[in-house]
């Protein structure tokens, strides 16, 4: 194949690299000879720094080389061509050339690679995945140029060198946070999170391939429990306002037809997140209708002799959840069935009204997708293409679903202040899940049919009831009326009680506001009993008239 030229792999099978680009996003690497390329990454040398990758015959891939240090075509040509003669040199003798050749970025991407390949197959979940991409490009990359190791000899790289990483993350590495809250010192469990990323990158990478033999040893902090707090359960107040706030933000008329249509979908999604409980990045937003059966059941419900036994219906869904943090997957029954029913009513609706925009629900489609069908994205341009999607399969942005989330709480006016003082939501969308469980507590129901149907370990599930009674309880916990004094060694003054001989007082003051009350419920009691005695008589004449 000539110089210049693109062309295939020699196993057939089409080019593809995540962030390989030539002259424009989205073209081929060069072809020079048969088992040589030349490339440049998009995210490496600001994208005009030339790399070589030769194809491996034994292994039927291509494999990475070391920089070409130069952003000249022709420079590049040459220099890869000289680079080629000695792998191959090497080859000959019998010498691995990848261990030889392979840089510390390479050996990141490789990495990222196979997290990205994870992910697309369901192993790991979306937020685990973005963590890893995350800590790679940004946070181990630039601790390597902060330690200034040789890029090009990772096996330089010194087994106690990771000890300062802690160090460098809270003095200089959160400096480079893109965290839409603001840049600030990460959390102990962050920085054990990526100490456990590193040692995984060793494990998969560093030494399968021979360029170490062993982890490195890197102290985590000791984190004593969970942060319950930083997902907070709603109060039973706040979760009326976010429901009615939902309604409004739903129904809000500014918005144009298409956008109306997705916040229906990303309604039904909140809905259906405060009462199942999900992990909702994770599993909310990749659950499909396979994995859902709905089903309805007559409840009888006794109004007395008068009236009789009445039934009434209800509709609950049977939802299969992967749980893709912990790799299993849970069962249960959740009272969905309405929303459910009424969300697939609007994919049908949308299809009967526009049948070529709007398709018909199937079963393998996503419970929440983009209401119509589309054309898929270049990954590197961002640019629409002519591959046509169904919509089914356009599952929703969990970025964008977050930032709906905000805007509704902060709409409603359910705010807190931030560290660096800017206003954030009150709640997040984890906070859906925490209000599951804590609701379904406080409402009695059985603590190990709560680990079951959200998926929490029962020592987490026990925090989440031990912080709910001690919450419901404080008033008991307060109550301090028959406590001595515990100044008791001083002489009473003013008519204090002598402390052995404690009994408790009530002011008239209280005593009047007790007495105030209790007329007050006494009002409520018998009008309650007058209601049901019109009741009752409407219903004797109703049977006297049939």
């Amino acid at each position: 194949m000539q110089a210049g030229a693109s062309g295939s792999l020699p196993s057939g099978g089409k080019w593809k690299h995540g962030s390989i680009y030539g002259e424009e996003i989205g073209t081929p690497p060069i072809q020079l000879l048969p088992n040589l390329q030349i490339f440049r990454y998009a995210h490496r040398g600001g994208g005009k720094t030339w790399y070589a990758r030769y194809y491996r015959e034994d292994l039927k891939r291509y494999k990475p080389t070391c920089s070409l240090k130069t952003s000249d075509l022709e420079l590049a040509k040459i220099e890869a061509s000289i680079l080629y003669g000695e792998i191959r040199t090497r080859l000959s003798q019998g010498i691995e050339g990848d261990a030889l050749t392979k840089t510390i970025d390479d050996l990141l991407d490789e990495w990222i690679s196979d997290q990205t390949k994870r992910y697309k197959s369901g192993e790991i979940s979306v937020t685990l995945w973005r963590n890893k991409r995350r800590s790679a490009d940004i946070y181990i990359r630039n601790y390597v140029r902060w330690k200034k190791w040789d890029p090009n000899k990772p096996e330089k790289i010194p087994i106690s060198g990771w000890s300062d990483y802690r160090f460098w993350r809270l003095t200089e590495g959160w400096k480079l946070s893109q965290s839409s809250h603001g840049q600030k010192p990460p959390k102990d469990s962050t920085i054990n999170l990526e100490i456990g990323f590193i040692r995984e990158w060793y494990n998969d990478k560093l030494i399968s391939e021979g360029f170490a033999t062993r982890k490195p040893s890197v102290k985590k902090a000791k984190i004593a429990t969970d942060d319950l707090d930083a997902n907070p359960p709603f109060t039973p107040k706040d979760y009326a306002l976010i429901n009615k706030a939902i309604h409004k933000w739903v129904h809000d008329e500014s918005a144009n037809e298409r956008n109306k249509k997705w916040r229906i979908v990303v309604g039904y999604f909140f809905q259906c997140s405060m009462s199942i409980g999900w992990r909702p990045e994770s599993e909310g937003l990749k659950t499909r209708w396979t994995q859902v059966k709905i089903w309805e059941e007559a409840v009888p419900y006794d109004f007395g002799d008068d009236v009789g036994i009445l039934e009434e219906s209800e509709c609950n869904a049977f939802l299969l959840i992967k749980d893709t943090k912990n790799k299993r997957v849970r069962e249960a029954d959740y009272p969905v069935g309405r929303l459910l029913l009424g969300l697939r009513d609007k994919y049908n609706q949308w299809h009967s009204e526009n049948p070529s925009h709007y398709p018909k629900p199937g079963n393998d489609d996503y419970l929440f997708h983009v209401p119509e069908n589309g054309f898929k994205r270049d990954p590197h341009s961002r640019r629409v293409t002519e591959e046509y999607i169904h919509a089914g399969q356009r599952q929703l942005s969990y970025s964008s679903v977050s930032k709906a989330w905000s805007d509704i709480l902060l709409g409603a006016g359910l705010t807190r202040i931030g560290d660096q003082g800017n206003l954030l939501p009150k709640y997040t969308i984890r906070s859906a899940r925490s209000w599951y469980v804590t609701n379904r507590l406080r409402n009695g129901t059985d603590i190990f049919l709560v680990c079951k149907a959200s998926g929490h370990d029962i020592v987490t599930c026990r925090r989440h009831y031990e912080r709910l009674n001690l919450r419901e309880k404080r008033k008991e916990l307060t109550r301090d009326t028959n406590t001595p004094n515990p100044f008791y060694h001083s002489p009473s003054k003013n008519g204090d009680q002598d402390a052995l001989d404690f009994e408790s007082r009530l002011s008239d003051e209280i005593i009047e506001k007790n007495r105030q009350k209790h007329q007050q419920k006494s009002k409520k009691h018998d009008s309650y009993d007058e209601k049901i005695r019109l009741l009752e008589e409407l219903l004797r004449d109703l049977r006297q008239n049939i």
